[in-house]
């Protein structure tokens, strides 16, 4: 879908083809997960493998499922915009796309970091060569649980801490920036969506005949919004597309071909803190990154 510059931004341009790409990559990758029986009976050489193995079978799963989240509610706002403008359909997308960029932040954003700081003991794990104890992660572990189980537990009901969702307002806090106020956009898209006096007052006009209800401006609606949150709409595209990217250029550096997304080897983060930050680790057990 095409998307004009001034409305999503050179992030809306440039995200979901990178996304469409890996997504596309990816498609038909299957995952097989050992019985936990089967694997509390291998020995520790295998039992590490195969634990490292499953957890970035997760970590692929994610970089993806998140990729297809992200595009659906992007598709979305477009559609709502140029195919079928709705202004209220257009908020309830973008506040998708806002939540659910939220929510990579806060479960994802460690992830690679993560493997990195811990690569010299995973490469041995992949290749069978840890055999004198059982190497995990329990934040890696707990991050990808949460990601993918998360959810409103009721009050009677008995469920790990994993998969319990937090509140809205602490996702959206992950992803607030001084720069970018992202919690401003969310309270606005909020009272859109919600039955407040924003999800009316545009339904209405002073004519010449007095107040009178006309002709819905639903693309009006929609540029406007945009418009005064255009910076803050890039900061959660930005958000959701690199942490994907970081994760896929992550699992490029392991031996687990299967799992390699080769699109995203063309795109250079070297910008951002993270990508040196990772690359450090790397370097200290003499791994090139990215791939």
């Amino acid at each position: 879908m095409a998307v004009t510059p001034h409305l999503f931004g050179r992030a809306g341009d440039v995200y979901p083809k990178i996304l469409r790409d890996i997504v596309n990559e990816a498609s038909g990758t299957a995952y097989s997960f050992m019985d936990i029986e089967e694997f509390k009976a291998l020995p520790p050489s295998l039992m590490n493998k195969v634990y490292w193995e499953e957890i970035l079978y997760r970590v692929h799963w994610a970089a993806v499922a998140n990729a297809i989240r992200h595009l659906r509610w992007f598709d979305a706002c477009i559609v709502h915009t140029t195919v079928q403008p709705n202004y209220l359909a257009f908020c309830a997308a973008l506040r998708g796309l806002l939540e659910s960029a939220a929510d990579t932040k806060h479960s994802l954003e460690a992830v690679p970091l993560t493997i990195a700081s811990s690569v010299g003991g995973v490469l041995k794990a992949l290749n069978g060569k840890l055999d004198r104890s059982i190497f995990i992660s329990t934040e890696l572990e707990n991050c990808l649980i949460y990601f993918h189980h998360a959810r409103k537990v009721g009050k009677e009901e008995d469920a790990p801490a994993t998969h319990k969702a937090q509140t809205a307002a602490t996702y959206v806090s992950a992803i607030d920036h001084a720069e970018y106020p992202v919690k401003e956009l969310y309270s606005e898209l909020c009272q859109v969506v919600h039955p407040a006096e924003p999800s009316l007052h545009w339904l209405s006009h002073v004519g010449e005949n007095g107040w009178e209800i006309g002709k819905q401006d639903d693309i009006g609606c929609i540029h406007k919004l945009v418009a005064q949150h255009k910076a803050t709409i890039s900061w959660i595209q930005q958000n959701s597309g690199n942490i994907t990217i970081f994760l896929c250029q992550v699992l490029n550096s392991l031996p687990r071909e299967q799992l390699h997304i080769a699109s995203v080897k063309p795109w250079n983060m070297s910008e951002l803190r993270l990508h040196n930050e990772i690359k450090i680790e790397f370097g200290r057990h003499g791994v090139h990154w990215p791939s």
